[in-house]
């Protein structure tokens, strides 16, 4: 027969459950850096809001947010079994000229090893990235088209570890691909990266979802990624980078990173349950 101790550990069971699944360490990011690719070759771009959580690249004039990289550090987060870490926010595009152009954002959840313990690390930056091309009318061969997630290997060479866009000369190992005819337009899309643990991997996603010229929804992954020399479960660095655009402005809004759950909820939990079951044992 159930006693009013077994009804109250059901009933924490299920609060559990619906913290687990809604609670999540969300904090803007407000810490924006030009990238030092950008600065080096496009001198001429200008940049503003880059210590809130709605960075611009562009200044509105012509073509002046045609090219812009940023990213941002956070803490070193290592994710335990069941973990997320999710970037989100929304990207509005004015003033595109998308014709003739391969059209582009990069972006994605990455760690540097060499802002931790290792300053002279030249091999690239770890974590993962989601390049959503298209080829607006195959004017550029190669890649466009594509939706892809790459995992970035440790034993990239063709940057030091001031960049972190490449994915190229063994750089990145494509672990998702989603073929991308839609064109970036005027408009507004919304974006999300996502990096869960399981067990000894990583599982990646990415999405870009709006409407400008047409409506435009780019769904990446999941993908898991378990091979050592790709794969990361620490994460101190997020990335942005729309690429040929030819637009006079690029405005992120809302950018936010989430733990999803906190760390000190699964411990709370934990020891609140194993409180419960103690309590009915001992009345037994």
């Amino acid at each position: 027969m159930k006693t009013s101790l077994d009804y109250l550990i059901a009933a924490f069971v299920a609060t559990a459950l619906v913290v687990f699944g809604s609670n999540a360490l969300a904090s803007p990011i407000t810490n924006w850096s030009i990238d030092d690719f950008t600065t080096a070759h496009f001198s001429y771009v200008n940049f503003s809001g880059l210590t809130t959580d709605s960075p611009v690249v562009g200044d509105g004039t012509d073509q002046n947010a045609d090219y812009g990289a940023i990213n941002a550090s956070f803490p070193t987060v290592s994710l335990l079994d069941g973990q997320s870490l999710i970037l989100s926010g929304s990207m509005t595009i004015s003033g595109a000229k998308t014709t003739g152009e391969r059209t582009g954002l990069f972006f994605g959840i990455l760690y540097e090893p060499g802002t931790v313990g290792n300053p002279v690390d030249h091999n690239g930056w770890l974590g993962y990235a989601a390049d959503s091309s298209n080829d607006n009318g195959g004017v550029v061969s190669g890649d466009e088209g594509s939706g892809r997630i790459f995992a970035r290997d440790v034993d990239g060479t063709d940057f030091n570890t001031t960049t972190w866009l490449s994915v190229g000369a063994g750089r990145g190992v494509e672990v998702a691909n989603d073929p991308q005819a839609d064109t970036f337009a005027d408009g507004t899309y919304d974006l999300m990266f996502k990096v869960t643990r399981n067990g000894s991997n990583a599982v990646v996603s990415a999405s870009i979802v709006g409407t400008g010229g047409t409506t435009y929804s780019d769904v990446l992954g999941p993908a898991t990624v378990s091979d050592p020399t790709q794969l990361t479960l620490d994460f101190n660095r997020v990335g942005l980078w729309a690429t040929d655009l030819d637009a006079e402005q690029v405005t992120y809004s809302g950018m936010d990173l989430s733990l999803v759950p906190e760390p000190t909820t699964v411990v709370l939990l934990g020891l609140g349950l194993l409180t419960l079951i103690g309590a009915r044992r001992n009345r037994r």
